[in-house]
């Protein structure tokens, strides 16, 4: 080839490469531009679990006193002995009633309040069950478009199967009552004037009163408890019930729990100068004989779950963006483009945060999104060796070769 046309060939590559370069970079350019993606990772499903750990200390035993009326009747003799292990309905002392009549209609009222309560309470599950269906079929004829109402029937369903779960509890602890009750007046038609006083609780008799001065009888809980502190920050998040593991350094034991009490009123004295805090008690759930050398004072530590969500879809924290009280992901979809989209942003722990809706597991996410991919354009991310192999090439046509030589060259 002549000098000339060799220089003649290289100008006019050299001025279609420059071109092409200045129409990539120009702002107002009406080319359009691929992202380049540095980080991206795929959304999982998984379980996250929020704990708070705060150091405890074992407290002692519970006790409830059994108080005696003469109103009652006439006491007749006790039926247990300091030590005796006592359990809901155990017969604890004998008294002559002086209107057997009155304690039977006293106990049959009791029973019909409480299945008036637990029908009610029936009533509302089975509505809720009702709306949970409604909501279930009308999410599954939602239009994947329209996200707002798919959110929103995500977090109706939600919140009304959690309200199920709380109905049903409550039902449960009026069932137990009613049986209580149920005994009682078993109890009361076997009688012929002689009645006994039940244990409402489970636990062991630690002393008794022979001159029937009230209380006549202490009873201390065989369930042992944990004490602790909150600052404000932490009042908001424990509620009762929530699920606790306890550890024991010096016992090398574990053992788990739920807490029980949480008190709103500080037990310091109110200063704007000092922090407040908060007492709370767990109330621990394992067999009396693991707890035998559980005494009180010593130093535990409370790990309180306070928030979980199972079989979730995870996300990392880093891919989700707050833009105007809405969280938004760039997801890299099937065609090759970035896609910004609603989610609803759930559990956050460490880094992993929960999607509650707006997003599939598996769906690949940019992470540390730029306001360069919020637009649908293609995208290319970095080259790593470990996915290359020589004989890829042979698989591409001429063309496939060409069009990722001129991606890799133009692209930005």
């Amino acid at each position: 080839m002549k000098s000339w046309q060799a220089g003649l060939l290289a100008a006019g590559v050299i001025a279609f490469t420059g071109a092409n370069t200045y129409l990539i970079i120009k702002e107002d350019s009406k080319i359009d531009k691929s992202v380049y993606i540095s980080e991206w990772q795929r959304a999982a499903q998984g379980d996250l679990k929020e704990t708070l750990s705060k150091p405890g200390v074992a407290i002692p035993q519970s006790e409830y006193p059994v108080y005696f009326s003469e109103e009652d009747g006439t006491f007749s003799k006790f039926l247990v002995k300091p030590g005796d292990k006592v359990t809901p309905g155990t017969p604890l002392y004998e008294y002559e009633s002086v209107n057997l009549d009155r304690d039977r209609n006293r106990i049959e009222s009791e029973i019909e309040q409480l299945t008036n309560q637990i029908d009610s309470v029936q009533n509302h599950i089975s509505s809720l069950n009702n709306y949970l269906s409604a909501l279930e079929a009308e999410q599954a004829y939602t239009s994947t478009d329209a996200e707002k109402e798919e959110k929103d029937l995500s977090v109706s369903i939600h919140d009304t199967e959690k309200e199920i779960l709380l109905q049903e509890l409550e039902a449960d602890l009026l069932e137990d009552e009613r049986d209580k009750y149920e005994e009682q007046l078993d109890y009361v038609n076997e009688q012929t004037g002689v009645m006994s006083y039940l244990s409402e609780i489970e636990g062991q008799i630690v002393s008794i009163s022979e001159d029937l001065d009230n209380p006549v009888l202490m009873i201390r809980s065989e369930a042992a408890a944990v004490k602790g502190k909150l600052d404000e920050k932490e009042l908001q998040k424990v509620v009762q019930g929530q699920e606790t593991a306890v550890e024991s350094g010096t016992l090398k034991k574990d053992f788990t729990g739920r807490v029980a009490s949480v008190q709103t009123m500080p037990e310091t004295p109110l200063s704007t100068e000092t922090q407040a805090s908060y007492p709370f008690t767990v109330e621990l759930d394992q067999a009396q004989e693991k707890l035998e050398n559980l005494h009180p004072g010593m130093q535990l530590n409370v790990e309180i779950t306070t928030g979980e969500a199972k079989d979730a879809v995870v996300a990392p924290s880093k891919s989700i963006m707050k833009q105007n009280d809405k969280e938004y992901v760039i997801v890299l979809n099937s065609v090759g483009k970035t896609e910004k989209r609603e989610v609803q942003e759930g559990l956050k722990v460490k880094g992993s945060s929960e999607v509650v809706s707006g997003l599939e597991q598996q769906e690949p996410l940019m992470l540390h999104p730029k306001p360069a991919a919020e637009i649908s354009r293609e995208f290319f991310t970095p080259f790593t060796m470990d996915k290359f192999y020589p004989g890829a090439l042979k698989h591409m046509t001429n063309r496939e070769k060409l069009k990722y030589f001129l991606l890799g060259m133009f692209n930005r």
